[in-house]
């Protein structure tokens, strides 16, 4: 029966979920879906640069093009490089979100939380992309200096978009770990009296 117990002994059974688990969860859910928010915004800019030609003839025939796009001043096959052109900014948008996950997974599996908030970050981020709920990440924007011109508006806008990714990230990892910390016992804890 020793033998036994010492086996017992040395492959503990999972032990139960702290109480800050959940806190934990829901701090780096929300940490991480707004850093997915920010890269998807980030990225939808940036992909503007892809066509800059067809960028510069949208922006100037922006009213007339979306309403009337045969009384648009457009050159001739315009609409294939537009097809194009909104293609690859539509794909921005899951590759934002797909880039996202994987960073929250990264992180998921260097802070030792568990993998299912990635998970959640993913889903509830396609909900907000399914829905056009990422629009509030425009509320951060330079677009009233647009006199500036759009090329230096839409670069600095994506930079301040992944700015505040990196700046959001370290402030969810930074109470996540004070949390973590808070959460653990310590040695003194763990000492049992010998009654």
């Amino acid at each position: 029966m020793k033998n036994f117990s010492l086996y017992r002994d040395s492959f503990p059974l999972p032990s139960k979920p702290s109480k800050y688990s959940l806190l934990i969860s829901l701090i780096f859910v929300i940490t991480y879906l707004l850093v997915t928010l920010f890269l998807i915004k980030a990225l939808s800019l940036l992909s503007y640069f892809r066509d800059i030609e067809t960028t510069s003839i949208l922006l100037d025939n922006k009213p007339s093009f979306l309403l009337h796009p045969a009384l648009a001043k457009v050159p001739p096959g315009f609409e294939d490089e537009f097809m194009n052109f909104r293609y690859w900014l539509d794909m921005a948008k899951p590759i934002g979100l797909l880039a996202g996950f994987v960073l929250s997974l990264i992180i998921c599996i260097r802070k030792k939380i568990h993998w299912m908030n990635s998970l959640l970050v993913l889903i509830i981020g396609a909900v907000f992309l399914r829905y056009r709920l990422n629009a509030i990440t425009g509320y951060v924007s330079i677009f009233p200096l647009l006199h500036m011109g759009w090329k230096a508006v839409f670069i600095t806008d994506a930079c301040i978009s992944l700015l505040l990714c990196v700046v959001i990230s370290r402030l969810g990892n930074k109470y996540i770990l004070k949390i973590k910390t808070l959460s653990t016992p310590t040695k003194i804890d763990s000492i049992k009296p010998n009654n």
